[in-house]
């Protein structure tokens, strides 16, 4: 119940939006379907950012810079699609950082679904993401809003969201193999 007025927010907010803004939006229908695997992340973010998703080829939690993709995010008001195309097949683990821009308060994540071949197989939509993802000391999610709020510690605006072990777990029989490097 808590989650249907944010949701009827968010379709209000969807249907205000003019067609140059959803222009600005991803568009995955008209890309050739590879196997790889990619990360979708639905949402409103109001200012201009830059997002990156980090990636494991083998068992170890480290993230590099290496096995990262950027997006660059246009602010807006209205609700955006976001697909990280790693350039891998299988995968270790996932850390999704939702922003550098420090003037960026509030964000609202409805969604971090994972496919491959273009198909849904880690289905977080409608918050369902919730229970895979942990977010860091500097991102705190507002039940009531359902939204997160940037809190900066030590000054730094350094927002991180972590797979929990559940997710990657679930990710490994999805994809059906180990990860390996690649």
């Amino acid at each position: 119940m808590k989650k249907l007025p944010f949701l009827l927010l968010l379709v209000s907010i969807l249907f205000s939006c003019t067609n140059s803004e959803k222009n600005a939006t991803v568009n995955t229908e008209n890309k050739t379907v590879s196997d790889k695997v990619s990360v979708l992340v639905e949402g409103v973010f109001p200012q201009n950012d830059e997002f990156q998703v980090f990636y494991s080829n083998s068992t170890e939690p480290n993230f590099n810079g290496d096995n990262s993709v950027y997006k660059k995010i246009v602010g807006q008001p209205c609700l955006q699609t976001i697909v990280f195309e790693l350039p891998v097949k299988s995968i270790g683990n996932l850390r999704f950082d939702p922003g550098s821009n420090p003037n960026q308060t509030k964000i609202t994540i409805k969604n971090i679904s994972i496919l491959k071949q273009g198909k849904i197989i880690v289905d977080g939509d409608n918050f369902e993401y919730l229970n895979y993802w942990g977010a860091s000391n500097g991102l705190n999610f507002n039940e009531k809003d359902l939204n997160y709020v940037f809190t900066p510690i030590d000054e730094t605006h350094d927002p991180i969201m972590n797979a929990n072990e559940d997710f990657v777990n679930l990710l490994r029989s999805k994809l059906k193999n180990k990860p390996t490097a690649e």
